[in-house]
């Protein structure tokens, strides 16, 4: 016979082995393990859900499965969700966690805990997000092209759902290309055109499955282009492309009504023809009615139309088919033409001015005190000395700094609606790119992750508080599929 003393002794030791109940739950300092049973060493394409759960087991230092604990899970990785604070763990110790990977390429990391048993180690899981090291990626509207590293171009359909990765259809070509550009539209198919790794420009259009059609060379005795410029959103069957030589010469072709090839004409071009200047530049930035370029030495020139003075050019008005100069004491290291009447550039000392429209320059309020429209205008009415980054998404601008604050203006396409402001709006999200931007439409901007070229794309709308779950299951961040 036990006695009294003895058997709440023996209801101690079984209670502390999780047999009192026949649940197997342990008190809350008791030590415990956690261990992964299924769904280790997975990978995803960045931003999508892990193919099956990780299920880990908890049970005791002696393998005793240990039922109804909940466990914590935290991930640093950016935009990802993982689950693990609603159930607890069955009657056989285990426990699944879905696991939607983030931004961050690579290997990313979870880690489980047991709030309630401070002695048990957490659990670190590993799962590799993926994504296609590329060249170029263009687009949005109706779909995305990226070349890859091996130059091939393939195209993929722009993201809607969470759960459903897109899938890369190549284009029909056994043609290797450097660079890729889409004209954004908001028809069933968009122009696009991609140079050569032999420096040819063959044009193309693309649909909303993504599928690439009327892929030809463009004719013409124009030298060997690299890379590729377009933008805007007006619609168009012949809008303005350029691309810039090794040495910096510009050659441009498409519509040019409003002087937007810089050829000293308003003549439509079916093949590449040389800017009309002697300039040599470092880099581009094409709308649909004016462009502009950075010369060696960083000094911007702007030609096309100028309504606004969104070439830099007063008095205000017209069209100027050639190069012009901006201000000869700025100089700049990043350019964009964020609409038909807003130019900006970030000086090579950082801060951003912009140019053109005045109420579309993100000043809010201070554009009523500007007289004239302003050329160019230290913008916007922010703490943005820092500028690292500018991109024109749709017709918005975007800036980022070194340490992840940025700013938005504009009017920025979202899954369901049109969001605008004429006033610069502040966002604070570290993003994980290493080098920015690589600006696409609806609503999306893209940047590369790592030293192999690996393209991650986020939502800009997510960036600004606007996820848009309860309609669109929008994704915080995709990868390049392969």
């Amino acid at each position: 016979m036990v006695s009294r003393s003895g058997a709440f002794a023996l209801m101690a030791v079984l209670s502390a082995l999780g047999c009192g109940d026949g649940t197997g739950a342990l008190a809350p300092e008791s030590p415990l393990a956690l261990r992964v049973v299924a769904g280790g060493g997975q990978s995803a394409l960045a931003g999508f859900p892990l193919a099956d759960p990780v299920v880990i087991r908890i049970e005791t230092t002696d393998g005793v499965p240990v039922a109804n604990q909940r466990v914590a899970v935290a991930t640093d990785a950016p935009f990802a969700v993982v689950s693990g604070t609603a159930a607890a763990s069955a009657a056989d110790g285990t426990f699944p966690i879905a696991w939607r990977t983030g931004a961050a390429v690579g290997v990313q990391r979870i880690t489980v805990s047991l709030p309630g048993s401070p002695t048990t180690e957490p659990l670190v899981i590993e799962a590799t997000a993926a994504s296609r090291p590329v060249r170029s990626i263009a687009g949005g509207s109706p779909a995305y092209c990226a070349v890859g590293l091996d130059g091939s171009l393939g195209c993929f359909a722009p993201f809607e759902h969470a759960d459903s990765p897109p899938t890369l259809v190549a284009a029909p070509t056994t043609e290797r290309f450097r660079a890729v550009a889409i004209y954004p539209t908001a028809g069933e198919r968009s122009p696009g055109c991609a140079t050569s790794e032999l420096g040819r420009v063959w044009c193309f259009a693309v649909d909303a499955q993504a599928r690439v059609s009327d892929l030809h060379e463009l004719p013409g005795s124009y030298p060997a282009l690299q890379s590729l410029h377009t933008g805007g959103n007006d619609p168009s069957d012949a809008p303005p492309f350029c691309a810039l030589t090794a040495a910096g010469e510009a050659w441009c072709w498409g519509t040019n009504k409003t002087g937007t090839l810089g050829d000293g004409t308003l003549n439509d071009r079916s093949a590449p023809v040389p800017v009309q200047t002697p300039l040599r530049f470092t880099s581009l930035a094409v709308g649909s009615s004016h462009a502009c370029g950075i010369a060696v030495g960083g000094n911007v020139w702007c030609w096309g139309r100028n309504d606004y003075g969104q070439i830099g050019r007063r008095p205000v008005g017209g069209v100027v088919p050639s190069p012009v100069p901006l201000d000869p004491d700025l100089r700049f290291a990043r350019i964009a033409v964020v609409r038909q009447d807003v130019s900006c550039g970030i000086g090579t000392g950082g801060g951003l001015r912009c140019w053109g429209k005045k109420d579309r320059l993100g000043l809010g309020d201070l554009a009523a005190s500007v007289e004239g429209d302003a050329i160019p205008f230290p913008t916007p009415p922010l703490d943005l000395l820092g500028t690292l980054a500018l991109a024109a998404v749709d017709s918005a601008a975007v800036t980022i700094e070194a340490e992840g604050h940025g700013a938005w203006w504009g009017a920025l396409e979202a899954p369901t609606e049109l969001l605008f402001t004429d006033r610069a709006r502040s966002f604070d999200y570290r993003l994980p790119f290493e080098s920015f931007v690589i600006p696409v439409s609806r609503g999306a901007l893209c940047g590369t992750s790592g030293t192999s070229a690996q393209v991650i794309c986020v939502r800009v709308g997510t960036l600004l508080g606007y996820g848009f779950a309860d309609r669109v299951p929008a994704l915080r961040a995709f990868g390049v599929p392969s």
